[in-house]
C-alpha cells in the first residue's frame, strides 16, 4: 500500500504543480490554500490523486495548464519589474514603507522623531523660562498656559493691565532669541 502510495505522489508531481496562494500571494484571503494546476479533468483529477490532494492541499482549486502559465507569466513579469527598478531606479525614488523593508536597522519610527522634537523643544522652553524673572514667568505661564488675559492677571496681582502686558510682551521679546 505504502509502495503504491509513494508511486502515486511522484505520478502526482509529475502531473500536477501546486502553487501555495498564500505564500505566492501575501494579501490573498480566499479560503483556499493550495492551487493545483493539471491538465486532467476534474473527475480524473479526484479519481487518480484526491485523496493525495486533500490530504497535502486541501482546501484546494483546480487550474487548467493555461491558467497556470497566466499565473507563471504574471509572477516573472513582477520579478522582472522589481529588478528593473532596482537596477534602474533613482536613488531617492522610495515608495512609503519601502525604505523601511529594506533598512529596519537604520529606520526610524515617527513617533520617535516627534517625541524627540517635544524633548527638543521642552528643553528650550525650560531654558528661556529660566532667563525670565520670577514676575515674567509667571505672567507668561498665566497668560499662554491658563489662557488669561492681560486684564484678568493685573486684577489677580492687583496692578495695572499696562504692567502686565508690557511685562508680558519684554518676556516675549527675550525667549525668542532661545527659538
Amino acid at each position: 500500500m505504502t509502495n503504491t502510495f509513494e508511486i502515486r505522489k511522484e505520478q502526482f508531481a509529475a502531473e500536477c504543480k501546486p502553487i501555495n496562494l498564500r505564500f505566492e500571494y501575501e494579501n490573498y484571503t480566499g479560503k483556499e490554500r493550495y492551487a493545483i494546476i493539471t491538465a486532467l479533468t476534474e473527475e480524473k483529477f479526484s479519481r487518480l490523486y484526491g485523496d493525495i490532494a486533500k490530504r497535502y492541499y486541501a482546501p484546494y482549486l483546480l487550474l487548467s495548464p493555461e491558467q497556470g502559465e497566466a499565473i507563471i507569466e504574471y509572477q516573472n513579469n513582477e520579478a522582472k519589474t522589481r529588478m528593473r527598478n532596482l537596477r534602474f531606479g533613482h536613488a531617492f525614488d522610495i515608495n512609503d514603507g519601502e525604505f523601511e523593508e529594506h533598512h529596519p536597522e537604520i529606520a526610524v519610527e515617527e513617533d520617535l522623531i516627534y517625541e524627540l522634537e517635544l524633548k527638543y523643544n521642552i528643553e528650550k522652553l525650560r531654558t528661556a523660562l529660566s532667563s525670565l524673572t520670577d514676575t515674567q514667568k509667571n505672567r507668561i505661564i498665566q497668560y499662554f498656559f491658563y489662557d488669561k488675559g492681560f486684564a484678568q492677571i493685573a486684577r489677580d496681582e492687583g496692578v495695572d493691565k499696562n504692567s502686565v502686558k508690557e511685562s508680558v510682551n519684554a518676556a516675549i521679546k527675550k525667549m525668542r532669541k532661545f527659538f
